[in-house]
């Protein structure tokens, strides 16, 4: 049984990726697994791309408030690489306060609960920023 298509979204950092899918309305974003960023990554990146069916990536961007940075041109060569291993539409979205949201979601939780923010959680909101916009679009 073929998945239905998908979305997948990536917080890219350059030790470990944080991932998201759409669900199968590509309205509602939820977390998988964040993947270490070492020899096997881009292997269990392409599993992950056919086993669900994923049809378009969306890859966040650091921004700075005065330009680019190191992460943004960090995050724009691990495009490069993503798009010559993977023939799919692939999209940048700013990331801008992405981690911030996670952090000030956690809040309330115990500390134990409240260490740094989870890498697939702001991918998770990546995905539903951009989810939304297509909706306003439409």
């Amino acid at each position: 049984m073929v998945a239905s298509p998908k979305i997948l979204a990536i917080d890219s950092g350059m030790k470990k990726i944080g991932l998201a899918l759409s669900d199968l309305s590509s309205t509602v974003a939820h977390e998988i697994n964040s993947l270490a960023f070492d020899n096997e990554f881009w292997n269990k990146l392409q599993e992950i791309v056919i086993n669900e069916n994923v049809v378009e990536i969306v890859v966040g961007i650091p921004r700075g408030f005065h330009g680019d940075t190191d992460q943004t041109r960090w995050a724009r060569s691990f495009i490069a690489e993503l798009q010559s291993k993977i023939s799919l539409p692939i999209h940048e979205w700013s990331e801008l306060f992405t981690t911030k949201m996670v952090k000030e979601q956690r809040k309330g939780l115990a500390k134990k609960y409240r260490k740094k923010a989870d890498d697939s959680e702001a991918a998770a909101i990546l995905l539903m920023d951009y989810l939304g916009s297509r909706r306003q679009l439409s």
